[in-house]
């Protein structure tokens, strides 16, 4: 007699999942930037809003994409640090300049007794 689990065809698959999704409007909150900001990211390709039924009107995006795109940010966010951090570590040379000659005084003209009178 064979067993049943040696046979069964639900064992080497795998259960499909509902995924969570955020509806668009609700992405400045959960973001912290504005629907400009959102819609350039819909542009670039970042982010791939879709409907939930079929000929709805509201759109909604993945909970994963939202979050592969906050990793994305950090991760951007610490490489600036980083190079920052890095370009402040670096000595800054100091600048030797060469000495500059001592202000040459004018020369005043001598002062003639018809000036004197004069003025």
């Amino acid at each position: 007699m064979t067993k049943f689990w040696e046979k069964s065809i639900v064992q080497n698959t795998v259960l499909p999942t509902a995924m969570r999704v955020i509806r668009l409007h609700e992405l400045p909150t959960f973001l912290g930037v504005r629907k400009s900001q959102i819609s350039e990211a819909i542009r670039a390709g970042l982010l791939h809003p879709f409907t939930v039924i079929p000929g709805g009107r509201s759109k909604v995006v993945t909970e994963a994409e939202v979050i592969s795109l906050q990793q994305r940010a950090i991760a951007e966010a610490a490489a600036a640090a980083e190079a920052a951090n890095a370009e402040a570590a670096k000595p800054v040379p100091i600048e030797v300049k060469p000495a500059t000659p001592a202000p040459v005084g004018r020369k005043r003209k001598p002062a003639t007794a018809e000036r004197a009178l004069t003025a």
